[in-house]
């Protein structure tokens, strides 16, 4: 496919983006977007130095490789490399949305959808509503000097409603959401705004000031997952920890930081809006225990830092689109179930 420069390592990352937005404020569409976007990424390495290129023109890709490498420095030891010696060769295709691909849907239908909801979110006490659909369909090819070739989609579908309610002269955010991996997963959701919205209302009216002390709570998922993400996802993002002495002792493998029942895992391996089956480097997606039993038992990589580190790849290494380079970052970050 493309003619690789000797004596460097290269990579490349085609993309191709389907999106649809919809956004209605106080029952009204304001916004009616759907896009396709295609483009790549291309990193050359000698060793010492990446060289990077993006382009929203992915037949141009030879053309992008070949001024890159211009300005490294060819090594015929390139393969022995720390970081690239790390990198995964691995080859094969993994479409699973063919079927049920979101631009294959036409954009009258999410409207429809979309537009059923409204009716839940008019209210006398909440002036104030927005409503969005959104869907994004995704497919990445992936190859590299060391032979790496492979192809992969996934998706992400959602609805979701917020409102300020006006409670007793003060205001109180609604919000409700549901998402998915089909346009199907979003249907049939009728009822479900309205229960939100009341029971937002009765909180609002009940709710009284917590009183000083120490207590045993029940997180909702979503308090979860944001504690989770927050205090301890972003802390083992192994690209923080580079160069910081601190930081490594402060967070250093096998402390105690939490009780025996916690145990955190960070995978890309379940559909969702985590799901990558292969990192942008072309890892394959692993299933990595942050935190275990209480015991910190592992970090998220990228090539470089599980390199640098002396540690295993992750499949961590996540660009937010085709203009940008991999950096280290969580998939689907959560704690799994135990008992007290």
């Amino acid at each position: 496919m493309y003619k690789f420069p000797e004596g460097l390592y290269t990579d490349v990352r085609v993309e191709s983006v389907f999106s649809t937005g919809l956004v209605y404020e106080n029952s009204q569409m304001i916004q009616n977007k759907v896009k396709t976007d295609r483009g790549a990424f291309i990193r050359v390495y000698d060793g010492k130095r990446w060289f990077y290129s993006a382009t929203s023109n992915p037949d141009g890709v030879q053309a992008e490789i070949d001024n890159l490498a211009k300005m490294a420095c060819p090594n015929e030891n390139i393969l022995e490399n720390p970081t690239v010696k790390l990198f995964e060769v691995n080859v094969g295709e993994d479409f699973k949305f063919g079927d049920t691909d979101v631009s294959k849907i036409p954009v009258e239908d999410k409207v429809a959808l979309a537009e059923k909801y409204l009716p839940e979110l008019k209210c006398d006490d909440m002036p104030m509503t927005r409503l969005f659909y959104l869907d994004k369909h995704t497919e990445k090819h992936i190859v590299s000097s060391k032979g790496t070739d492979i192809k992969f989609d996934y998706q992400t579908v959602a609805v979701v409603a917020f409102g300020m309610l006006v409670v007793n002269g003060l205001p109180q955010q609604m919000s409700w959401q549901k998402t998915g991996v089909k346009f199907d997963d979003v249907l049939g959701q009728e009822g479900k705004i309205s229960a939100e919205i009341e029971d937002t209302r009765e909180y609002a009216e009940k709710a009284v000031p917590v009183e000083k002390g120490e207590y045993t709570c029940i997180l909702a998922p979503i308090a979860t997952g944001v504690f989770t993400h927050e205090s301890f996802g972003h802390k083992s993002e192994a690209d923080f920890m580079i160069g910081d002495e601190t930081m490594i002792k402060e967070w250093a493998l096998g402390s105690r930081v939490g009780s025996d029942i916690l145990s955190i895992v960070d995978t890309g391996i379940y559909e969702g809006s985590g799901y990558v089956p292969y990192d942008d480097e072309g890892t394959k997606a692993k299933y990595n225990y942050i935190i275990k039993n209480g015991i910190l038992s592992g970090r998220l990589h990228s090539a470089y830092t599980a390199s640098d580190l002396g540690e295993n790849l992750t499949g961590n290494a996540r660009a937010i689109n085709f203009e940008f380079e991999p950096i280290v970052r969580m998939t689907d970050t959560f704690i799994l179930p135990g008992t007290t």
